[in-house]
């Protein structure tokens, strides 16, 4: 199987996807390295990707958190919202008996 090349993933404008292909080449790289200096310079690239991919996939997490809390709002709301359509109706009725 042929994987994607890292010019197309990133053509493509997702960011996180673009730092995790970047951070599977590093780490093949790194994996294939016997220099001390490259693996030094490789190690710090790979460090510094993990910490940026962990930092949008949490940002990820919080809009999808953000999200749900959103729509459970908005279906609170509504729910309340047909509350009120209900004792205005009801409220109607009893003005109507009288």
């Amino acid at each position: 199987m042929k994987t994607e090349s890292l010019e197309a993933i990133s053509e493509r404008g997702d960011e996180l996807e673009t730092l995790r292909a970047l951070r599977r080449k590093v780490s093949n790289t790194l994996d294939k390295t016997a220099s001390a200096r490259d693996i030094a310079a490789l190690s710090r690239q790979l460090q510094q990707l993990v910490l940026r991919i962990r930092d949008l996939e949490d940002m990820t997490d919080t809009s999808a958190e953000e999200r749900e809390i959103t729509a459970l709002i908005a279906s609170k709301r509504q729910v309340r919202s047909g509350r009120r359509t209900e004792e205005f109706q009801d409220e109607e009725e009893t003005t109507e008996e009288c």
